[in-house]
């Protein structure tokens, strides 16, 4: 018991020492000096002794220091650090969400702007704990809609290769991620003059159709309903029944006939 009060006795001695050390160091704004000060004194946490004025003020100013110096992965680690240790303030909590909603809007302007794995990136640095569920399903659903827009274009691609056109632009339609839309502008323009073609071809061979469906507005009012929501197979099946036409599912793909 002895021993154990001698040593006790030394740490809480040793922890005042630190603190006094840390005070001195805060009031010179000796940051480097500071800041590895206040990291020993957090390591004696649990030795009972009055805390220091601001535990966190060295960690504080060295995480700003890095935000604004562009170094985002330490400055949010840093942050993190502080909001989760006995020195961390409200305001401290609060600082490191804006910092990380800043890095996520960041990532998905670069995720609309077609840069998958920049995004992908920025988000992980958001991740300061490590597998937080909230990052992975964000980075979940990026990979998803990158992909599901990916395998329509290469769709959309193969189907106007052997000239089947209505199973080409219905793969177009598909398309959600403004990427992969602009990517597909050539192709679309073919699709519709083949389709167009066929369309011609046909009146010329059967004649004239009581009435036929307008692929541009076909289009126009897919995207208007895909962009409101709804999602890609109920959006074409509503806009082929308001010009008054009739989905016929041919496997894998359907097309919208008068």
């Amino acid at each position: 018991m002895v021993a154990f009060t001698l040593v006790m006795t030394a740490l809480w001695a040793w922890k005042q020492h630190l603190i006094r050390q840390l005070r001195e160091a805060s009031a010179n704004e000796r940051l480097e000096v500071c800041l590895r000060l206040e990291n020993r004194v957090q390591a004696l946490e649990w030795v009972p002794s009055p805390p220091a004025e601001d535990g966190g003020r060295c960690r504080r100013e060295a995480a700003e220091r890095l935000w604004s110096g562009g170094k985002i992965q330490e400055a949010l680690r840093l942050q993190n650090d502080l909001a989760l240790s006995s020195s961390g303030r409200e305001d401290d909590v609060k600082r490191l969400q804006v910092w990380k909603a800043e890095v996520q809007r960041s990532a998905l302007g670069a995720f609309d702007s077609g840069d998958l794995e920049t995004a992908i990136t920025r988000l992980k640095l958001t991740d300061t704990a490590g597998g937080d569920p909230g990052v992975e399903a964000m980075v979940g659903q990026l990979q998803q809609i990158w992909g599901t827009n990916q395998a329509n274009l290469q769709r959309a691609e193969a189907m106007a290769a052997k000239g089947q056109w209505w199973e080409a632009i219905s793969a177009l339609n598909g398309l959600t991620h403004p990427y992969w839309r602009q990517r597909s502008l050539a192709l679309r323009k073919k699709v519709e003059e083949g389709l167009a073609k066929a369309e011609a071809k046909r009146v010329e061979t059967h004649g004239p159709a009581p009435y036929s469906i307008n692929s541009k507005r076909l289009d126009e009012l897919v995207r208007r309903r895909v962009a409101a929501g709804v999602p890609d197979w109920q959006a074409f099946g509503e806009a082929c029944r308001a010009l008054g036409g009739r989905v016929l599912d041919g496997g894998p793909e359907a097309t919208c006939k008068p």
